[in-house]
C-alpha cells in the first residue's frame, strides 16, 4: 500500500523482495504481479539474505493492530509453529520468561513515568475543571464590562495556576521521570546481559534429511556443507543432527537486537513525550486565544458556554492520550519482543544458523554503541525535556506578564478617555457654547472672555511612566535567564527572558505610544490654538463694530467660526479614537512578539537596541531601564546569539510568510543591483573603465558641482588668507569626494606641487604606516617631520579616504588621526590640508577628536539631480563610439521625454549617487550586439530582507561601512569579539556576496549594495 501510494506516478522504480519471500514463490509471485500494476517502470530485485527485515505496520490489519495497543484491548499474536520439537519446546520457554521481563521493565519504567505524569495531568484537569465552571458563570452577568472582567479574572488565574504547574513539573517531575526511566533501563540491560548467559554455549537439533538435498540456487560453501553432513551420516534415514552456538545465537536476538529496539523505541518515547509537551503548549495558546477572543469582542452566552464545555473537553482527551501511552509501550515491548522470538525460532530452523547470522550480525561497536546511546538516554532526555519544557513554561511567564501589561493598560485607557475629555472635549463644548449665546442674542454689554485652554498632557505622559515603572518592576520578578533549545541547530540558547521582556515592551508599545501622545498633545494643541483664535477674533469683532451693527455681524462671523469649531472638533475626536486604535495596534504587535517561536528575532534586535542606546536616550523610563543596564546586557547578548558551541551564530528565526530562505531573498537583492558579468565580458574593456569610477577626469567628463566647487574655493580664499586647517570632504562611498579632490586640485594647483596620500588595502590606525604612505606621494625619504619641512611653501597634501587611518577601538585606533592632527597644527600654515572621508566616521570623529574645530570649511558631495546623471552617464558613453536602445528604439529616434523618463528611474535608483548611477546604467544592459547596447528601465530594488539581518552582520557591516576596509583582525579588534565568533557570519556575508573579500585578505563591502545598506541603517537611525 505504501509503495503503492507513493511510487505510482514515479518514473522508475526499484523494489526490493527479501530472500526469504522466496521460500514461498507462488505468493511472492502474486504480490510482485498485483504490485506491478499500481506502478510505472519497476525493477525487482532480490535482496541477499544479509540484510535484516523489518515489518512495516500499513496494512488495514496492523492499522487496527495498533489502534488495539493504544487502547490496551490488544492480544498478542500466537508463537509461530515450527518444524522442530526442540525448537518449539525452548521458544515457548523463552516467550513465557521472556514476556515476564518484558512487563517488569514496562511496569518499572514506563508504568512508573506515566504515574508521576497521571498526577500533572489530574492537577491541570483540576485547574480546567474550576476554570470552565468559572468561565461558565459569565453568562449569569447583564453588563459587558462585567462579563470581560470575569473572563479577565478567569484568565488570570488560569495563567497563574498554568505557571504553578509548569513550575513544580520542571523543578520536581522530571527529575523524577529521569530516575525512574534510568532504573528501569539499567535494570533492564542488566537483566538481558545475565539472561543470556544461561543459555548453554551448543545446541544440538536433528535436522530433516530433506534439509541436506542440494538447491539449485545453494553457494558452493552451502553444497560442501550439505554435501559433508550427508557423507557422515550415510546410514540416517530422517534426521541429521547439527550442534549450533546456540548463546551466540540467543547474543543476537535476546540481547544485541535488543539493544538496536531498545534505542528505536526510546527515540520514539522521546518524540512522543516532547509531542506531549507541545499539546499542552498548544492547549495553553489555545485558552489564551479564546480568553482575549470572549473579552475583545461582544461574545454571545452560547460562546462562552462551547468555550467552557470545549475546554473541558480537549483536557479529557489529553489525558486519554496519556493514558493509551502506556497500553502503546506495552503492547509494543510485548508485540516485537514475540515477533522476534519468532525469528529467532525460525533461523534455529536453519542448517547453517551460525553463518548466516554471522553475516547478519554488524561489528560489536554498533551493539555497544547502542547500548551506551540507551545507558545514556535518560540523562539526555532529561537535559532536552527540560529545556523543551522552559520552551512552555517562557510562554506561560509571557501571558502572565502580558495579562499584568493588559490591566495596567485598561486602568491607563480611563485615565486617557479622562484627559481628551478634559482638555478637548469640555472646552470646545464651552467656547461653542458662548458663541452660540452670541449668536444667538441678544448681545450682551460685557463682551465674553474665552477662557486661556492650554492642553497639558505632562500629567498623562507621567501616567505613562508610571506605567511603565510597574511594568518594569512586575518582569524583573520573572527570570532572569531560562534556557531553550535551539531552534536552528543542536544546543540551546539562553533567553534573558526579565530583560527581554522590558526590551519588547519599549520597543513594541511604551516607547511608541510615548512618542504618539507627545505627537497628540501637539496636534490637539494645535486645534485648541486655532478654535481660541478664531473664537476670539470673531468677538473682538462684534464688539468692536457699531452697537446696531453688532447682532447681525455676530450672526455672520460666529457661523463660519463654529464650522470651523466643528470641524476641529471631529478632528479631535478622530484624534482621540485614533490613540485607542494605535494602543490596540501597538499591543497587538506586542502579543505576537510573546512567543518562544519569535525569540531568537527578539533577542538579535535587543542586542542591536542596546547599541543604539548607548549614544541615544529613550524617551520613556522604559528606554532609561535599558539604558542603565546596556553595559552589563550587551556581554550577555553575546552568549545569546551563539548556540553551545560558542562559535556559530544564531541564524534570524525566518518567520515570513512565504518558503523563500533569507538567502534567496538576499542573493536576489544583489542580483538586482549586479551588473550581469556575463554581458559585462562582451562589452569592450574600455566602455566597462568608463563607468567604473576609475577613468580619469576631463573637462569632457566632468559634471559641474557648483554648490561644492564654491565652497571649496571660499575655503581656499580663507587659507591664502591666513587661516590655517584643513579642508574637510565628506561623502558616502561613491558620491564623487576623490573625483572632487583631484578636480579642485587640477585647477587651482600645480601637479608638482599637489601630493596624493593613500592608504594600503586595509588602511591602519599604525603612525609609522601613515609616514610610509605620505614617503610614497611625495617621495622624500624621513620622519613625516622631515617631509613637511622639505616641502616647498604652498604644497597640497590630499589625504584621501581618512577613515582608513582609524579603529573604532580605544586610544590605540586614534593615534594616527592625532599624528595628522599634530601635522596639522605644526603645518598648515605652509601647506594646505585637504581631507576627504565618509560622513559617518567623520560624526564619530567630530565627536571624540574635535575634528570640525580643524577644519576651514566642510563640504559635503550633495547628489546629482536626474538632468546631472544624465549629463554624467552620456559624456561617457558618447565618448565610447557605442550605441543604445531602449524599448526597440535606436538612440538617435529616443525622443527628450524618454530620455528624461529615463534617467529619473536612475535617480530614483541611485538616489543621486553619481557612482551607483554609473552602475545603474551598467546594469541596465541586457544585450550587447553589433556596437549596440540594448537597456531596459532600471526599476527599484526590493531591499526589505535588508532590514532582516542578523545582529553580528548589522555590526560588521556598519563597521565596515565605518571603515571601508578592514583586514579580519581589525575587525574583530573594532568589535571587541573573540575571532571564532566573528569568522561564522563574516565567511557567510563573504559567500553570499554583502561582503567581498579581495587577494589581500582585506574585506569590504559590495560597494553595489552599500548605498542600499546607507538607506536601511539611515532608516534605523544607526548612521
Amino acid at each position: 500500500q505504501v509503495i503503492a501510494t507513493e511510487s505510482a506516478k514515479t518514473d522508475l522504480t526499484i523494489v526490493g523482495i527479501p530472500d526469504n519471500n522466496y521460500d514461498d514463490l507462488e505468493k511472492t509471485y502474486d504480490f510482485v504481479t498485483d504490485l506491478a500494476h499500481h506502478l510505472g517502470t519497476a525493477i525487482f530485485i532480490n535482496a541477499s539474505s544479509d540484510f535484516e527485515e523489518y515489518t512495516i505496520l500499513s496494512d488495514e490489519n496492523a492499522m487496527q493492530e495498533a489502534a488495539l495497543i493504544g487502547q490496551g484491548n490488544f492480544e498478542l499474536p500466537a508463537l509461530d509453529t515450527f518444524h522442530y520439537p526442540e525448537i518449539a519446546e525452548d521458544i515457548r520457554k523463552i516467550d513465557g520468561y521472556g514476556q515476564t521481563v518484558v512487563n517488569l521493565f514496562v511496569e518499572k519504567t514506563f508504568r512508573e513515568y506515566f504515574i508521576i505524569d497521571r498526577k500533572f495531568y489530574a492537577s491541570l484537569s483540576e485547574l480546567v475543571i474550576q476554570t470552565s465552571k468559572s468561565i461558565k458563570k459569565v453568562t449569569d452577568l447583564d453588563q459587558k464590562y462585567k462579563k470581560n472582567e470575569a473572563i479577565l479574572r478567569s484568565r488570570r488565574h488560569f495563567i497563574e495556576q498554568i505557571k504553578t504547574l509548569l513550575i513544580t513539573y520542571h523543578d520536581n517531575d522530571i527529575k523524577m521521570k529521569s530516575e525512574v526511566v534510568l532504573r528501569g533501563i539499567e535494570w533492564y540491560l542488566e537483566r538481558l546481559a545475565a539472561d543470556v548467559n544461561k543459555f548453554p554455549k551448543r545446541l544440538t537439533i536433528n535436522y530433516n534429511r530433506t534439509e541436506f538435498f542440494i538447491k539449485p540456487n545453494d553457494n558452493w560453501g552451502l553444497r560442501w556443507f550439505k554435501l559433508q553432513k550427508r557423507m557422515l551420516h550415510p546410514f540416517s534415514k530422517r534426521n541429521i543432527p547439527i550442534t549450533i552456538q546456540y548463546r551466540d545465537v540467543a547474543k543476537y536476538f535476546l540481547r544485541d537486537n535488543r539493544y538496536q529496539f531498545l534505542a528505536v523505541l526510546l527515540k520514539d518515547f522521546n518524540n512522543t513525550t516532547r509531542e506531549s509537551l507541545r499539546m499542552i503548549s498548544d492547549f495553553i495558546s489555545y485558552c489564551e486565544i479564546n480568553f482575549q477572543k470572549l473579552a475583545n469582542q461582544e461574545s454571545s452566552d452560547d460562546e462562552v458556554v462551547v468555550f467552557s464545555s470545549t475546554l473541558v473537553s480537549r483536557m479529557e482527551s489529553l489525558m486519554d492520550r496519556n493514558e493509551k501511552l502506556l497500553h502503546l509501550y506495552e503492547g509494543r515491548m510485548q508485540l516485537e519482543f514475540r515477533k522476534n522470538l519468532s525469528q529467532m525460532g525460525h533461523y534455529l530452523e536453519r542448517i547453517r544458523v551460525n553463518q548466516e547470522l554471522e553475516k547478519k550480525r554488524r561489528n560489536k561497536s554498533f551493539y555497544l554503541g547502542r547500548k551506551e546511546w540507551v545507558q545514556e538516554f535518560a540523562t539526555l532526555w532529561e537535559e532536552r525535556h527540560l529545556l523543551a519544557l522552559n520552551a512552555v513554561l517562557a510562554n506561560a511567564h509571557m501571558l502572565d506578564f502580558l495579562g499584568y501589561l493588559e490591566r495596567e493598560l485598561q486602568q491607563f485607557k480611563v485615565k486617557l478617555n479622562q484627559w481628551i475629555t478634559r482638555e478637548s472635549s469640555e472646552p470646545v463644548e464651552n467656547i461653542k457654547a458662548s458663541l452660540l449665546k452670541l449668536k444667538e442674542g441678544p448681545i450682551e454689554k460685557r463682551q465674553p472672555i474665552i477662557p486661556a485652554w492650554n492642553v497639558d498632557g505632562s500629567k498623562l505622559l507621567d501616567d505613562f511612566e508610571v506605567m511603565s515603572d510597574k511594568l518594569v518592576a512586575y518582569a524583573k520578578t520573572l527570570p532572569d535567564e531560562i534556557e531553550v533549545e535551539s531552534q536552528e541547530e543542536e544546543g540551546e540558547l539562553s533567553i534573558p527572558l526579565s530583560s527581554l521582556l522590558i526590551y519588547l515592551v519599549e520597543i513594541r508599545l511604551a516607547g511608541p505610544f510615548y512618542d504618539y501622545l507627545e505627537s497628540m498633545q501637539e496636534k490637539l494643541m494645535q486645534s485648541s490654538l486655532l478654535i481660541q483664535d478664531q473664537s476670539n477674533l470673531s468677538i473682538f469683532n462684534v464688539y468692536n463694530a457699531e452697537s446696531e451693527d453688532r447682532e447681525k455681524l455676530a450672526n455672520d462671523l460666529v457661523g463660519p467660526v463654529l464650522l470651523t469649531i466643528e470641524f476641529e472638533q471631529k478632528k479631535m475626536s478622530k484624534q482621540a479614537d485614533e490613540s485607542f486604535e494605535k494602543l490596540a495596534y501597538l499591543l497587538s504587535e506586542l502579543r505576537d512578539s510573546l512567543h518562544i517561536t519569535t525569540l531568537t528575532t527578539n533577542v538579535s534586535e535587543f542586542a542591536q537596541l542596546i547599541r543604539q542606546h548607548k549614544s541615544k536616550k529613550l524617551t520613556s523610563k522604559f528606554g532609561s531601564v535599558v539604558a542603565e543596564w546596556r553595559d552589563e546586557i550587551r556581554q550577555a547578548f553575546v552568549g545569546i546569539l551563539y548556540s553551545q558551541s560558542k562559535g556559530v551564530l544564531l541564524a534570524e528565526r525566518f518567520t515570513e510568510s512565504d518558503n523563500t530562505s533569507f538567502a534567496e531573498k538576499l542573493l536576489k537583492t544583489i542580483d538586482n543591483v549586479t551588473p550581469d558579468q556575463s554581458i559585462l565580458q562582451k562589452l569592450p574593456h574600455y566602455y566597462t573603465m568608463l563607468f567604473s569610477g576609475r577613468s580619469s577626469i576631463s573637462d569632457n567628463f566632468w559634471v559641474k558641482r557648483p554648490e561644492e566647487e564654491g565652497q571649496l574655493q571660499m575655503a581656499l580664499n580663507r587659507y591664502r588668507s591666513g587661516v590655517s586647517g584643513m579642508i574637510t570632504v565628506l561623502g558616502e562611498r561613491n558620491a564623487g569626494k576623490t573625483a572632487l579632490c583631484k578636480y579642485f586640485c587640477e585647477r587651482h594647483f600645480q601637479d608638482e606641487r599637489v601630493y596624493h596620500v593613500f592608504s594600503r588595502d586595509a588602511g591602519s590606525a599604525n603612525p609609522a604606516e601613515f609616514n610610509f604612505a605620505l614617503q610614497k606621494a611625495t617621495r622624500i625619504e624621513g620622519e613625516a617631520n622631515e617631509i613637511f619641512n622639505a616641502l616647498v611653501h604652498g604644497s597640497v597634501v590630499v589625504i584621501h579616504d581618512m577613515e582608513l587611518w582609524w579603529e573604532r577601538a580605544g586610544e590605540e585606533g586614534l593615534q594616527t588621526i592625532r599624528h595628522i592632527k599634530n601635522l596639522i597644527d605644526t603645518y598648515s600654515h605652509k601647506c594646505l590640508f585637504i581631507v576627504n572621508l565618509n560622513p559617518f566616521a567623520f560624526e564619530v570623529l567630530r565627536k571624540i577628536e574635535a575634528l570640525d574645530t580643524y577644519s576651514i570649511s566642510i563640504i559635503r558631495c550633495q547628489p546629482f539631480n536626474a538632468y546631472e546623471l544624465r549629463q554624467l552617464i552620456l559624456s561617457r558613453h558618447k565618448s565610447s563610439g557605442l550605441t543604445f536602445s531602449l524599448n526597440n528604439k535606436e538612440e538617435v529616434a529616443i525622443n527628450e521625454i524618454t530620455l528624461a523618463r529615463l534617467f529619473n528611474k536612475i535617480f530614483e535608483y541611485a538616489h543621486g549617487n553619481p557612482g551607483m548611477a554609473m552602475n545603474a546604467w551598467l546594469r541596465s544592459i541586457v544585450q550587447y550586439k553589433e556596437k549596440n547596447i540594448r537597456i531596459t528601465m532600471p526599476e527599484k530594488s526590493d531591499i526589505s530582507v535588508l532590514y532582516q539581518f542578523p545582529t553580528l552582520w548589522n555590526m560588521i557591516a556598519l563597521q565596515m561601512l565605518m571603515h571601508k576596509r578592514m583586514t579580519f583582525e581589525k575587525l574583530c579588534k573594532v568589535l571587541s569579539e573573540k575571532p571564532e565568533i566573528i569568522n561564522e557570519p563574516l565567511r557567510a556575508m563573504v559567500r553570499i556576496g554583502v561582503i567581498k573579500k579581495n587577494s589581500m585578505d582585506v574585506y569590504g563591502l559590495n560597494p553595489y549594495i552599500e548605498f542600499l545598506l546607507i538607506k536601511v541603517f539611515h532608516k534605523k537611525e544607526w548612521v
